[in-house]
């Protein structure tokens, strides 16, 4: 009870139900006061006290209800976003979690197997349009966790989970599997499979028509078959591939290192093999987005793997999700993005990284809601990553709505609070409403927690100068410099202190650069939410970026962008 009555009470902070309040009551006593004042010196009736305080009284719940329900936003008057985060009572219709099998062999050295098959199970599930599958980083947030399935249904949002176990000894493998109503945790599902580890492919495909049957999904006939397609039949290939998926999950430059070595292996036994080309395409484009590897170097090896996949398969999902991250962050050519994405998501509508992507899409291309429906979607189908919780909250910022950006990041960080995105998309928003020694305190903490990755710590600089604490800001951005000489180091990232400066000739040089190297961060600068922080560029410059990106004629006008006012330097 104590928790419930918590989160209704952050949840009426949020809405700013305790703000209009206070700001009701505030106004009533001085419309009873200035009313009891006049009332004798105007010869005003008897009753006036008594009418003006009846319509405080009435209007009370009225203006309680409206605050409940609406917003003032830079964008005007909007309906109050319902929260992302929190608990839910009532769980989506044909939802189900795969949650990761146990380990029964003797040995207990077949982890990364048993999620492999629990994760493949998932990515045939993934092709069926009329069902909602939660994505493995929120399903697996429960591994080796003595949960109870109603508590972990909850969390989902879920109708269903699977749950199972494998006992692997040598060639022969037994495989469990149960169906289970969340709500309850009643059986609506179970099986054995003892075979040959040769048969794990029709196990596999066994489960996933199970629960579909079970469910009473309607399958189209091309998702039928998306299930039941293999990338391959070599066992052994698919015991190196689910090592390479392993590795690449634990995201470190040494995990990296060793899930392209195993990828390397795979490839060698099958050049068809196109999850293997689909996986070295999205550690090219991770690595160069948030990492330290050259746009033109990730980019265009991520095209080169999509190509690929086009060569073996010409209606591959994967060579689909690359491209369209290609031609969006690269290649600047927002018509061609969009129709990947789409194609995409046609082929597997469960998949959050396209929606999150092509959420991006949409908001550069002027259509705010639709962007923020597809990263709310991206939430619901990995509702326990605070990466895609944080995106949301970016979004919200580049749709100038930076309240409900800093609420959601604030739940956020909650939730994940070693998560260093949710802290430096929040000192990003904060410096938007010129709360800027808050905006300080969470950079800080996201440049701690990342190890100062350069994107946190040039926001972390232009708090700092925004303030007036400019000899710090200096050193940060100096010492950026300095590793942009041995490391990749987005031209972006600079721009903003030197406007800020007012050193443009480095500014133009420095947008010159970033046009070069196809910098994919330097859309966000010319679509800043605030006027003043958008690129200061002269006419015909400004005109020539906007060609050379392709980008469309509403990017030239400044009435459909979100406003607010720069915050001052102090």
């Amino acid at each position: 009870m104590p928790n419930k009555i918590s989160r209704f009470w952050q949840e009426l902070k949020r809405r700013n139900v305790i703000k209009v309040f206070i700001w009701y009551a505030g106004v009533a006593m001085v419309l009873i006061g200035l009313a009891s004042d006049v009332a004798g010196p105007f010869h005003l009736p008897d009753g006036t006290l008594r009418l003006v305080i009846i319509l405080i009284i009435v209007g009370f719940p009225l203006a309680m209800m409206l605050s409940w329900f609406f917003d003032i936003s830079s964008q005007g008057i909007i309906k109050t976003e319902k929260t992302a985060i929190g608990d839910r009572f009532s769980p989506i219709a044909n939802s189900i979690a795969v949650l990761p099998f146990q380990d029964m062999s003797s040995d207990k050295d077949q982890g990364y197997f048993c999620d492999g098959i629990a994760e493949e199970i998932i990515n045939a599930l993934a092709h069926v349009s009329s069902l909602k599958v939660i994505a493995r980083t929120s399903a697996f947030a429960f591994k080796n966790r003595n949960v109870d399935m109603r508590e972990i249904g909850q969390a989902l949002n879920v109708e269903t989970l699977l749950e199972g176990s494998v006992r692997k000894e040598s060639n022969r493998i037994r495989i469990t599997a149960q169906l289970i109503k969340a709500d309850d945790g009643t059986h609506l599902w179970s099986e054995r499979f003892d075979r040959n580890l040769d048969d794990i492919f029709a196990i596999q495909d066994e489960i996933s028509l199970s629960i579909v049957d079970r469910l009473k999904v309607k399958l189209l006939r091309q998702e039928k078959s998306s299930i039941l397609k293999r990338s391959t039949d070599d066992f052994e290939l698919y015991d190196l591939f689910l090592k390479a998926s392993h590795y690449i999950k634990l995201a470190t430059p040494a995990a990296i290192g060793k899930a392209v070595d195993y990828i390397g292996q795979v490839l060698q036994k099958d050049p068809q093999f196109i999850p293997g080309y689909g996986a070295l395409g999205v550690i090219n484009i991770t690595s160069s987005f948030f990492g330290n590897l050259p746009p033109n170097i990730g980019f265009s090896k991520a095209k080169e793997y999509a190509e690929k996949i086009f060569e073996i398969d010409n209606n591959a999902v994967e060579g689909y999700g690359l491209m369209a991250g290609y031609c969006l962050y690269y290649d600047w050519d927002w018509d061609i993005s969009e129709q990947q994405f789409k194609n995409a998501l046609q082929l597997n509508p469960n998949r959050e990284w396209n929606h999150a992507n092509y959420a991006w899409n949409l908001i550069f291309t002027g259509r705010y809601s639709e962007g923020i429906l597809e990263a709310k979607r991206a939430v619901e189908l990995d509702p326990l990553s605070g990466f895609f919780h944080a995106e949301l909250g970016r979004k919200y910022i580049y749709t100038g709505q930076f309240e409900l950006a800093i609420d959601h990041l604030r739940q956020s960080i909650e939730k994940f609070p070693n998560f260093y995105m949710g802290h430096w998309y929040l000192g990003e928003a904060y410096i938007y409403v010129s709360k800027l020694e808050e905006a300080i305190e969470e950079c800080r903490k996201a440049v701690e927690l990342s190890g100062a990755v350069p994107f946190v710590v040039s926001v972390l600089a232009e708090a700092l100068y925004i303030t007036g604490r400019t000899e710090e800001a200096e050193s940060l951005i100096n010492e950026l410099e300095k590793r942009s000489e041995k490391e990749y180091v987005a031209a972006s990232l600079f721009i903003k202190h030197y406007t800020l400066k007012g050193e443009q000739e480095k500014v133009n040089r420095l947008v010159d650069r970033a046009i070069r190297e196809h910098d994919g961060h330097l859309i966000f600068l010319v679509f800043h939410p605030i006027k003043e922080y958008r690129l200061q560029l002269n006419e015909q410059k400004y005109a020539d970026l906007i060609k050379k990106m392709k980008l469309k004629e509403h990017f030239k006008n400044d009435s459909d962008k979100p406003r607010s006012q720069m915050p001052k330097s102090g």
